[in-house]
């Protein structure tokens, strides 16, 4: 739909039918006129719904970089033959640290207002938290699922704290006084 199409049909919905017989408005009709044009620019954002779907979108991102990660990490470690659990190992730390890469670029793709350095930001310091509740060996086995919950919450606090506000796109419709008494009715679209 074009621009020209979008202004005649808001025209043709808002103006009320005395205007375009050439009567004079009132002001109480110009208000609810603006009111109307207010709610047709304004887009409504459900904020659950999109810390959920980060929350969904940095799980999904960082289990693909963990699994990307622990692969890299295993092929690239110098481990002799026999020792599995060296393996092991390379492959939970750079699972962990590709874990930690991947949640935040996940609710990146999800929410195009995030900014990423924040998030990742957020991300490792809930990695470092989850480190630093894991020395504990009490706690560690209390509180394990910190270690992967932390940092997708560091991350989405950070996500949304530090969000791009949204471009607010507006069409106003004003009214001009016109020869012979008519009232012509002027669209302005602000991008």
């Amino acid at each position: 739909m074009t621009h020209l199409t979008t202004i005649v049909l808001i025209l043709g919905l808002c103006l009320p039918q005395a205007l375009m017989a050439g009567e004079v408005l009132q002001a109480d009709e110009i208000d609810r006129l603006k009111e109307t044009t207010d709610t047709l620019s304004v887009k409504k954002e459900n904020p659950s719904r999109r810390i959920v779907g980060k929350l969904v979108g940095g799980v999904l991102g960082g289990g693909l970089f963990a699994l990307a990660g622990g692969a890299t990490a295993t092929a690239i470690g110098d481990c002799p033959e026999d020792a599995t659990f060296c393996k092991l190992g390379n492959s939970v730390i750079g699972g962990w640290f590709g874990y930690l890469v991947g949640v935040p670029i996940g609710m990146n793709r999800i929410d195009p207002q995030d900014r990423f350095t924040y998030s990742l930001a957020g991300s490792l310091m809930g990695g470092a938290a989850s480190l630093v509740l894991l020395t504990d060996e009490e706690l560690a086995e209390k509180l394990w699922p910190a270690f992967v919950i932390s940092p997708l919450v560091g991350a989405a606090i950070m996500s949304e704290l530090f969000r791009k506000p949204l471009e607010n796109r507006r069409v106003s419709i004003g009214l001009l006084p016109g020869p012979k008494g008519r009232v012509s009715a002027v669209a302005t679209l602000r991008f």
